[in-house]
């Protein structure tokens, strides 16, 4: 289970290789830059380092056909090649038409000392026809629903989701991130560029995995 020295905000402690020459470590310190222009004043330039982001989810694309990461609930779940936002493959949902919120979820053990930092979830949705509903949601372990994303109307094109949720404990806690449908349907949809963080300032970053660099 991730602790908090593993949050991306804390990626200076990753260092491998520390010396004593660490001021002059380049891999992650400020590196001046000097774009004078022959014997003209000096300036300097830094480039801030910001904070990286960390996927947790480890098969975000769905090009690995086991998906024991995710669950389903109401629906059932394959990896397919139809539709791809990202990579040549997504995950394809096929709600049971039984209920609203029909879907999967992922779910994670995310990090105690965690109280204000947020959960920042995405992923993209596509639907095998032009109707039907879908939303990014965050639940507790015993399926409460704890936040809602927007309500995103079914298309033939993928939609990015997002959502951000502020973590209210200090203790470790399992979370889960759902797709669902918003009302009871049984229209098909795709999912793809799945993405979770655990980060303190609460912004959902663009999409990252590991074929992306």
């Amino acid at each position: 289970m991730p602790t908090s020295d593993q949050f991306p905000e804390n990626w200076e402690s990753w260092e491998i290789d520390p010396s004593t020459r660490t001021s002059v470590h380049v891999w992650n310190k400020y590196v001046p830059i000097d774009v004078s222009v022959g014997t003209s004043a000096v300036d300097l330039l830094s480039v801030s380092r910001g904070i990286p982001s960390v996927n947790l989810v480890t098969n975000p694309s769905i090009e690995n056909a086991t998906l024991t990461e995710f669950t389903a609930s109401g629906s059932a779940i394959s990896q397919s090649s139809a539709q791809a936002a990202s990579g040549s493959n997504s995950l394809l949902v096929n709600p049971a038409n039984a209920a609203a919120a029909e879907g999967f979820y992922w779910s994670h053990a995310f990090a105690g000392h965690t109280e204000g930092t947020h959960i920042c979830a995405q992923a993209e949705v596509r639907g095998a026809s032009g109707s039907g509903d879908a939303r990014l949601e965050i639940h507790s372990s015993a399926g409460v629903v704890l936040a809602t994303g927007a309500t995103i109307s079914l298309s033939t094109s993928f939609q990015r989701m997002t959502l951000s949720y502020q973590i209210p404990d200090r203790t470790a806690a399992d979370y889960r991130i759902a797709v669902v449908s918003v009302t009871q349907h049984n229209i098909d949809f795709y999912v793809d560029k799945i993405g979770v963080e655990q980060r303190r300032d609460g912004a959902v970053q663009p999409y990252v995995d590991g074929s992306l660099g």
